[in-house]
């Protein structure tokens, strides 16, 4: 087998033309059929998704055996070509549109994946809490979701074709969380490296011209729904309980300064 990546729960490898997400020994057997129930419905309602092949065991690890998709992350084709940026964050957000276009009564819904979240939590107070509880149950859908949308999920295959990896997020819900999840990666994400303040600054103004092309990509000719700011402070708001210490600091002037019965009221 050969090596091609790793992440937190799982290393992947390559073997008779197939993806092999070989889970570490921690990572308990519910987790493990919960994800490969989640990329079969996947593999059924998108094209977009890689094929799921059931369960393998090798070296007493437990893994899953997926669709091999070759060729190139979305990521490394922005640094290999920095002229197709525009265009291919376009279609990244048009190949969105096409995921959330379907639904699904089959996925977990967002529901029973956030809403306890934001009830338990202490970030916010219990009138604000009410608030937007009220607001997340008066949107309530059931389109698929990808729950992890970004250019390190995506892969450009030999046709040209986007296809869409790591389904392990994915829910059923509406579908503007799932857009604002990835806008926000998009334009605020914080790298873990180091960078030299030149940098920085660089990187802010092309991040924010990236999130214009994605929705442009998304909502094509469309108006912005005057809900998104909602959905992107409530992706702010969840994105705390990820754990991604770099964003703490400004995760927490967000919601510590956001007005929230203002926005919600609008």
């Amino acid at each position: 087998m050969k090596k091609i990546g790793e992440g937190r729960t799982a290393e992947v490898y390559i073997k008779d033309d197939k993806a092999i997400k070989l889970f570490y020994d921690w990572y308990k057997q519910p987790y493990i059929d919960k994800e490969e129930n989640i990329s079969n419905i996947a593999a059924t309602l998108c094209d977009l998704a890689p094929q799921c092949f059931g369960q393998v065991t090798i070296n007493k690890r437990t893994g899953l055996v997926l669709e091999h998709i070759s060729g190139k992350l979305l990521k490394d084709q922005f640094s290999s070509n920095i002229f197709s940026i525009k265009k291919m964050i376009i279609i990244m957000g048009q190949s969105h549109r096409k995921i959330t276009s379907k639904n699904s009564n089959e996925l977990p819904s967002f529901e029973s994946k956030y809403l306890k979240l934001i009830t338990n939590s202490e970030r916010i107070t219990d009138s604000d809490k009410s608030i937007i509880i009220k607001f997340l149950k008066d949107q309530i859908n059931n389109q698929i979701c990808h729950g992890d949308y970004h250019p390190e999920n995506i892969i450009i295959d030999e046709k040209q074709q986007f296809r869409v990896i790591d389904w392990t997020n994915a829910f059923a819900g509406n579908h503007l969380f799932d857009v604002a999840r990835s806008y926000y990666l998009i334009t605020s994400g914080v790298s873990v490296v180091k960078q030299p303040i030149y940098i920085k600054i660089a990187t802010f103004f092309i991040r924010l011209f990236a999130g214009k092309w994605y929705l442009k990509g998304y909502f094509e000719k469309e108006k912005i729904p005057s809900d998104f700011k909602k959905w992107v402070f409530i992706v702010k708001l969840l994105r705390w309980y990820e754990g991604i210490v770099e964003e703490e600091k400004l995760l927490n002037k967000v919601v510590s300064r956001t007005n929230i019965k203002k926005l919600f009221t609008r």
